[in-house]
Parts: C-alpha cells; sequence; structure tokens
C-alpha cells in the first residue's frame, strides 16, 4: 500500500501551506531532519504492531498500513513521545480544537488522505497495489544479513544450503513480481484489461497476493503471527521486521551451548524451508500458468 499512500499526500494540501501538497512538504521537511532523505519512501517503515491493524496484516494477510501526525521534532528534539494528556480525562475536544489541533486542519488532512486512499481502491479497475515495493524491502533485508554476517552464522553452523535454496526461491518470486508487473503496465497502457471475469481474476491475484505469506502453524513460537515475510519483532511489538521468524530464532544464538545451539540451528532450517515454500507458492500465485 506505499504506493496508495504516496498517490494520496501528492494530492492532499499541506497544513503549512495549502499551495503546496503534503508530498512536497514532507520533502522539504526531511532535507532538515536528524537523518535526511532525498525520497519520502525512505521514510514510510515495515508495518508495526500495537494497534488494531495487527490481527488483519499478521494473522489474516490483509494489506494493512498505519499513519499518524506525530511531534514535530526539528521543532521538539527533547521529545520523546505523544503528548502528555494522551489517554487521560484531560484529553478534551477543548484541548484538542484550542491547543493541539485549533480548527482541527490536522483531523481534516488526516481524513483527506485516507478518503484519497479509500477512493483509489475503490475506483481504480486495476489495483493499485505494488508488490515490487515488497521486493525491495526484502533486497534490504538481504543485503542487512550480508552485512551484519547473518548469512555467515547460517553457513558456519550447518544452513547455508537451507539459506541459498530459500534465496533462489525469493529470485523467482523477484521474476514473477517483474512479469506480473510488466503484465499489469501493458494492460492499463493498452487499455486492455478484457472481460469482467478477467479483470476480477487479475485484481484477486495481487488483492490476496499477502495470503500466500502466511505460515499455518505461525512464525516460530508464536503462532498469533502468521506472516512469515514482514511481523513485529518479538522484542520490539511497535516495530515491524523482514523475516521475523529468522531474526527470532537467531537472537541469542551466540550464547546456547552445544546441543542447544544444534536443536535451534534445527529450527532454522526448517523454517528456512518454510520461507522457500513460501516464495515459491508466491511466486505460482502470480503466475499465468498452473504449478503445482
Amino acid at each position: 500500500l506505499k504506493s496508495v499512500f504516496l498517490e494520496a499526500i501528492k494530492n492532499v494540501p499541506s497544513t503549512k501551506d495549502r499551495s503546496k501538497s503534503y508530498y512536497e512538504f514532507l520533502k522539504e521537511y526531511y532535507k532538515n531532519d536528524e537523518t535526511p532523505v532525498d525520497n519520502i519512501e525512505d521514510k514510510i517503515n515495515i508495518l508495526g504492531s500495537g494497534s488494531d491493524h495487527a490481527p488483519f496484516a499478521y494473522y489474516a494477510g490483509v494489506p494493512s498500513l498505519d499513519y499518524f501526525f506525530d511531534i514535530d521534532k526539528q521543532k521538539y528534539p527533547e521529545s520523546t513521545g505523544g503528548y502528555p494528556t494522551y489517554h487521560t480525562g484531560y484529553e478534551t475536544f477543548f484541548l484538542m480544537d484550542h491547543l493541539l489541533d485549533p480548527g482541527f486542519k490536522l483531523h481534516k488532512t488526516c481524513s483527506q488522505i485516507s478518503l484519497h486512499m479509500i477512493l483509489q481502491l475503490a475506483e481504480s479497475a486495476i489495483l493499485p497495489y505494488q508488490p515490487l515495493d515488497i521486493v525491495k524491502e526484502l533486497g534490504k533485508a538481504f543485503d542487512t544479513m550480508e552485512k551484519e554476517n547473518v548469512t555467515k552464522t547460517l553457513r558456519d553452523n550447518g544452513a547455508g544450503a537451507a539459506f541459498d535454496l530459500m534465496k533462489e526461491s525469493f529470485d523467482g518470486f523477484k521474476l514473477a513480481v517483474d512479469r506480473w508487473t510488466e503484465k499489469r503496465n501493458n494492460i492499463k497502457k493498452n487499455d486492455a484489461l478484457g472481460d469482467p471475469i478477467s479483470q476480477r481474476i487479475f485484481n484477486d491475484q495481487i488483492m490476496l497476493l499477502e495470503r500466500t505469506f502466511l505460515l499455518p502453524q505461525g512464525l516460530p513460537g508464536r503462532d498469533n503471527y502468521r506472516h512469515a515475510l514482514f511481523s513485529p519483532a518479538k522484542f520490539n511489538s511497535y516495530a515491524g521486521a523482514a523475516f521475523p521468524g529468522l531474526s527470532d530464532l537467531l537472537h541469542g544464538v551466540s550464547k546456547l551451548n552445544g546441543e542447544e545451539k544444534v536443536l535451534r540451528f534445527k529450527e532454522v532450517r526448517k523454517h528456512l524451508s518454510d520461507l522457500m515454500i513460501v516464495f515459491r507458492q508466491s511466486s505460482s500465485w502470480l503466475s499465468d500458468e498452473i504449478e503445482i
């Protein structure tokens, strides 16, 4: 849904300067940030937990997003959380109208962004999901694993072959996403949507893609989270993580003794095999061909 959100903020005016879109405002704002970026996309993180979207995203495989207006860290650099009256009896209409959001400008902008995203999803002949964003985020995760010597740890402990098969399966998924995206772009370019049944099949492919990422048994040690690729981190449920099951299994592994370590890497190999299967079934789901 990243592209849907970005399209929405490009079409909603900024609360600071209504002659500019919120996208333009954020682009300028993030250039002066503590960690400056040129692309707003880099500031959109993997979805975390801590709100009502969690069971939809991580158990049912429904694409979800969570956005909010945060404290201005450039104006209040010492701020470490939300406003002090949050979730108290002092959080009143008067407080909101006179101090926190006079005139309800931010509330209005928030509603406009939500409505724009809903309209995109409801009125597009082809759903505007971008599976390439999933591939890019997973690509970053593989780079991080290499940089932090995770792949070396796996190879040193007998899980190298399982990792290579999983990575090979991911490459197949990446190719399937490229082909699907090319087909989608050609359909839009040539207005070649065809009959309503073909349209329904094509939209179902992308709408239900995330359900192919679910593990029926759940993540290792966490059966309430089934999304194999993106789920909250075990030790920080408010932050999302790529390959959360692998991250959980490798946490503290260097402190395990001989037998415990052997058993843990047996679990790691099993989970890598599950990820390989997930990528294969996802590739098959996006394909026009029937694959077993």
